[in-house]
């Protein structure tokens, strides 16, 4: 893996569902991991691909237009289960990004959102989901996945 000096290491976790790339976001306990697993777990027990690029801090940066989000050396592989400790888990290296999710409190949440575009450290495709309620972050999310 050959890591770009330009690469901002982000606290987030990226995955891939399918052949769409996706960095979460969020202040921590907000249920970064737990989305991403509850959302692996559905994609894979619905036949199609899913994986973890990363969890808690991945790299990123941009080549040729493109976001690539990669794993960090120290913890690429690994992820952790509030209360249940750190596992190894599959993943891969690196992926394309296509959506930017960031976990924010309930009353921020606006009631029509617009499709935005990131602003912190990423110019990327950007939604807001409801951090600690996974199911409704969920329903949002795969909405969304469905109109791109």
């Amino acid at each position: 893996m050959t890591i770009k000096l330009n690469a901002k290491n982000i606290h987030g976790c990226a995955i891939v569902l399918g052949h769409h790339g996706l960095l979460i976001r969020g202040p921590s306990g907000s249920g970064k991991t737990t989305l991403c697993h509850r959302l692996i777990d559905q994609w894979l027990s619905s036949d199609q691909f899913a994986t973890w690029v990363g969890d808690d801090q991945v790299l990123c940066e941009v080549l040729n237009t493109k976001h690539i989000v990669t794993a960090t050396l120290e913890i690429g592989g690994l992820t952790e289960r509030r209360f249940s400790g750190i596992s190894k888990t599959d993943h891969q290296e690196s992926a394309v990004l296509d959506l930017e999710i960031c976990l924010i409190p309930h009353s921020q949440l606006e009631r029509l959102p617009e499709a935005k575009t990131s602003t912190q450290h990423i110019n990327l495709a950007s939604i807001d989901v409801p951090e600690r309620d996974s199911e409704l972050a969920m329903e949002l999310i795969i909405e969304h996945l469905n109109s791109i």
